[in-house]
């Protein structure tokens, strides 16, 4: 993985070079932002967002919010003495690790029902994490200090004449309303 991204970042050290002083005092603003994050080929990001029209910045930004408040967020299910206990886990190692130990709570006979209560308490909390995430009334201060960086909304789409369209509409407010969907869970 480490040679696929250094490989990118050589790619477009290389585009760097042929911009002007303009698109370049814009390249490294983006840089900089992703840099603060420790994002793998920063610039690569940025050549990718400039050539494509991708949103990369804020993709890699919402991502990192994702880590940050959904994975690593507030829950009841951490180590009391330990709150940065497995935070720097990768989401791919974080499943291997979880499955080795529902393995080892299987083998030490715990109950299985106890185990499913508290893996979905786990992820309610995740998904209130996310949704709150995604609302903006919960994000890492350290992403909200950043001057110009880009942020995102979850926007409504309406079929129209056979298209799917924005509607300018914000789907907002969603934390308010996670918890109570249905008077029983389904």
């Amino acid at each position: 993985m480490e040679q696929f991204y250094s490989k990118l970042e050589e790619d477009a050290k290389k585009w760097y070079e042929s911009l002007d002083p303009q698109t370049r005092t814009t390249v490294d603003e983006k840089v900089a932002i992703l840099k603060k994050f420790n994002a793998y080929a920063p610039l690569a990001w940025v050549e990718s967002e400039m050539n494509e029209n991708i949103p990369q910045v804020a993709r890699f930004l919402f991502l990192h919010c994702v880590r940050s408040e959904v994975i690593n967020g507030y829950s009841n299910f951490k180590i009391p003495d330990n709150d940065d206990f497995e935070k720097s886990i990768p989401p791919y190692k974080r499943l291997e690790v979880g499955e080795e130990a529902l393995n080892r709570l299987i083998a030490a006979g715990v109950n299985r029902e106890d185990i499913v209560r508290v893996a979905r308490a786990a992820v309610c909390t995740a998904a209130f994490n996310f949704v709150a995430m995604l609302d903006r009334c919960s994000g890492p201060p350290d992403v909200d200090k950043v001057a110009n960086a880009p942020d995102w909304a979850l926007m409504e789409i309406v079929k129209k004449d056979g298209e799917r369209k924005l509607s300018g509409r914000m789907l907002d407010g969603l934390h308010e309303s996670i918890y109570n969907l249905y008077p029983d869970d389904e």
